[in-house]
C-alpha cells in the first residue's frame, strides 16, 4: 500500500513549473487547442493547461481534458455550449453525446469537460478505507453512527495523505475559472452553458464570477443557491416523505386491489410491518431492510419504497410489498462484511467541502436518529446520504476559496428546470435558484432528477431557448415523461 501511496503522491506533484511571464494567465488563455479523435468516444478530445492556483497563475499547472461534438450545421454556428453532468466528481467527456440528437446540436459545438481532479484531467486520488459493515445501512443504529463517523474521518485522512498538495485548489470557483480558460482558448467571447444537478451550482458560480462571458444558460435540477450541502439533506428527506405519503394515499384508495389498507396510515403501517420482518429474514423478493428502503440496482426483482418518486411504479411497489408480506422467508444467518482499502479517484469528497459542514458529531446523531424513524426511505440515513457525517466534517486542508452567493448581473436570463418529485435536488431548490437569479422556472409535474434529453416537453422548451433565444412564459410547466400509471 505504501508503494501505491508513493506513486500517487509522485503523480500529484509531477506538474510542470511555468517560466515567469509578464501575464501568465494570458498565456494559458491563448494556448493552442489541438483536437484529435477521442480514444474511446465518437467525439474530438483535447487537453489544455490551467493554473493549479489562480492566485499564482505563473506557478504549477494542471491538465483539463475536454471533448467536442461539432455542430451539424456549421453555417449557422452560434458558438459553444459547455456542459456539466453534476457530481461533483463526475466525468463530463461523454456528456455531449446526451444531447447530440437535440436540435441545439445543429448550431452549437457541444463541449464536455472533466473538471479538475476528475477522470482524464489531473486526478485527485485518495486512499479509500474499507466501507463499514453496518447493521442497518438505511436506518443506522447508534453504533452504526459511530462507525460512519469513523469512516468519514479515515476517508478524509486517506485523501489528505495522497493528494494534500492539490486539495486546497480543488473547488467550484477554480473549476469555473477553468471553464473561462476553456472559453478563451477556444477563441469564444462568450460561453453558453448547460449544467445538471451540481452542474447548476457550477453554472451559477461561473455567471457570478464572469457575467460578461456568459450568454445563454440552462440549469437542470438545481441545488439550492445558498443552503449548505448538509442542510439540503433536510429538503431531500422531506421530498421522500411527501412522495411516500402520496403513494400511500393512492394505494389506500385501491385497497381492493392491493390489500395494504384503506387509509394512508394503514398502508404505511404495513410497510413498516414488512421492515420489521426484514430485520431478521427475507420476504418475497426483498432480502434486507435496505432493499425495501433504497433504490434498487437495475435488474432487481423488487421495487424499493424510494421508487415512490416514480408514479409509474406505484402499482408495482404496492404489489411487491403485498407479496412480501404474504411470503416471509427463512431467518438470515449471515452478517455484513467489510472490504479493503484501495486507492481511488475521489474529487467529490474534496469539492463538497466548498460548503460549510457541522463539526459536532451530535448534529449528525440528532439528525440520523430522527430521520431513520420518520423518513428512512431512500438514501436519507445511509452513509451516502446528505445527513450522515462526511469527510468534510473533519476537513484537514485549508479552504482557499469560498462559494460566492449566486447573482445574475450582466448576463441574460436563462432557464431553471425542476421536477416536483425530485429527491436528489428537491423542487424547493429550483424555486430558490430561479428566484436568486431572477430567471424563469420550468416545473415538471411528477418529474424527477435530470429532465433535458428525457422529456419531450422540456426538450422543446430548452431547444427553442438555446437555438432561438425564446424564453417560455412565466409559470411554464411540463408533464413528466411517461407518467401515466396514476
Amino acid at each position: 500500500m505504501r508503494r501505491f501511496v508513493t506513486l500517487a503522491l509522485t503523480a500529484v506533484l509531477a506538474v510542470s513549473a511555468v517560466p515567469a511571464q509578464a501575464d501568465p494567465l494570458r498565456a494559458v488563455e491563448t494556448q493552442p487547442v489541438a483536437w484529435a479523435p477521442c480514444a474511446d468516444l465518437p467525439l474530438e478530445c483535447a487537453t489544455i493547461a490551467v493554473p493549479l492556483d489562480y492566485a499564482h497563475p505563473g506557478g504549477r499547472r494542471i491538465s483539463i481534458a475536454i471533448s467536442r461534438h461539432r455542430a451539424t450545421d456549421p453555417a449557422h454556428l452560434r458558438g459553444v455550449l459547455l456542459t456539466n453532468p453534476g457530481g461533483p466528481g463526475l466525468s463530463g467527456l461523454a456528456f455531449p453525446l446526451s444531447y447530440a440528437d437535440q436540435d441545439l446540436a445543429r448550431v452549437y459545438d457541444i463541449i464536455g469537460m472533466d473538471p479538475r481532479g476528475v477522470g482524464e484531467s489531473t486526478p485527485l486520488r485518495c486512499l479509500q478505507p474499507p466501507f463499514p459493515a453496518l447493521d442497518r445501512p438505511t436506518r443506522p443504529t447508534d453504533a452504526d453512527i459511530v462507525k460512519m463517523a469513523d469512516f468519514a474521518r479515515r476517508t478524509e485522512q486517506g485523501c489528505q495523505q495522497i493528494s494534500g498538495p492539490l486539495r486546497p485548489y480543488m473547488n467550484t470557483p477554480n473549476t469555473a475559472r477553468d471553464m473561462d480558460v476553456v472559453r478563451a482558448a477556444l477563441g469564444e467571447a462568450k460561453l453558453n452553458y448547460l449544467g445538471v444537478s451540481y452542474g447548476t451550482t457550477l453554472g451559477a458560480v461561473y455567471g457570478t464570477l464572469f457575467p460578461g462571458h456568459l450568454d445563454r444558460s440552462v440549469l437542470d435540477s438545481a441545488l439550492h443557491p445558498t443552503a449548505p450541502w448538509h442542510d439540503q439533506g433536510y429538503a431531500a428527506a422531506a421530498a421522500r416523505r411527501s412522495n411516500l405519503d402520496d403513494w400511500a394515499a393512492w394505494t389506500a384508495s385501491r385497497d381492493s386491489e392491493f390489500r395494504l389498507g384503506s387509509t394512508p396510515r394503514e398502508v404505511e403501517e404495513n410497510v413498516e410491518a414488512l421492515a420489521a420482518v426484514l430485520e431478521t429474514r427475507s420476504a418475497g423478493a426483498y432480502h434486507t431492510v435496505a432493499d425495501l428502503d433504497s433504490s434498487a440496482e437495475t435488474g432487481s426483482e423488487f421495487v424499493p419504497v424510494d421508487a415512490t418518486r416514480y408514479p409509474g411504479e406505484w402499482a408495482e411497489l404496492a404489489r411487491s410489498i403485498r407479496a412480501a408480506l404474504d411470503s416471509p422467508g427463512p431467518v438470515r444467518t449471515s452478517s455484513p462484511t467489510a472490504g479493503s482499502a484501495e486507492v481511488v479517484d475521489n474529487a467529490h469528497d474534496t469539492v463538497i467541502c466548498d460548503w460549510r459542514w457541522p463539526a459536532d458529531l451530535a448534529v449528525y446523531e440528532r439528525d440520523l436518529r430522527y430521520y431513520r424513524e420518520a423518513m428512512p426511505y431512500g438514501a436519507t440515513a445511509s452513509v451516502a446520504g446528505e445527513l450522515a457525517p462526511g469527510p468534510c466534517a473533519y476537513r484537514s486542508f485549508p479552504r482557499t476559496q469560498y462559494l460566492p452567493k449566486p447573482v445574475r448581473a450582466g448576463y441574460p436570463a436563462g432557464l431553471v428546470v425542476q421536477g416536483q418529485r425530485d429527491t436528489t435536488t428537491p423542487y424547493v431548490n429550483g424555486v430558490a435558484m430561479a428566484a436568486a437569479l431572477h430567471e424563469p422556472l420550468v416545473t415538471v409535474a411528477d418529474g424527477v432528477h435530470g429532465q433535458f434529453g428525457l422529456n419531450p416537453c422540456v426538450n422543446a422548451i430548452i431547444n427553442r431557448y438555446l437555438v432561438d433565444g425564446v424564453l417560455p412564459a412565466p409559470g411554464a410547466s411540463c408533464p413528466a415523461a411517461g407518467a401515466t400509471t396514476r
